[in-house]
């Protein structure tokens, strides 16, 4: 994120806001990803030009809400450039 930050703060911003105004607020966001990345889930932003990547965690309670609310945490695993350098992508690293 520090690199994206430094390089566009336009997408840095785009990003962000992602994080916390689409994510915390829905857990039905972005498309399921398949193969050796089962389990997680993908969302193109900012004209499609940059993924984000990530995977729900087990939910836990909420401490902060209501009683008997839950969360849902999640794992970002990759954040960048969908084709980062014309010839790859975001995905030809496994998954951590």
């Amino acid at each position: 994120m520090a690199l994206i930050k430094r390089q566009d703060r336009k997408a840095y911003g785009v990003i962000q806001n992602f994080f916390r105004d689409d994510l915390a607020k829905s857990g039905d966001l972005g498309y399921p990803l398949h193969a050796e990345w089962s389990g997680y889930r993908a969302v193109d932003i900012y004209s499609d030009r940059y993924r984000i990547v990530w995977r729900d965690l087990a939910e836990i309670e909420d401490y902060a809400g209501a009683e008997g609310d839950m969360v849902v945490p999640v794992e970002v695993v990759r954040v960048g450039l969908k084709n980062p350098d014309g010839g790859s992508t975001i995905y030809d690293q496994p998954p951590d």
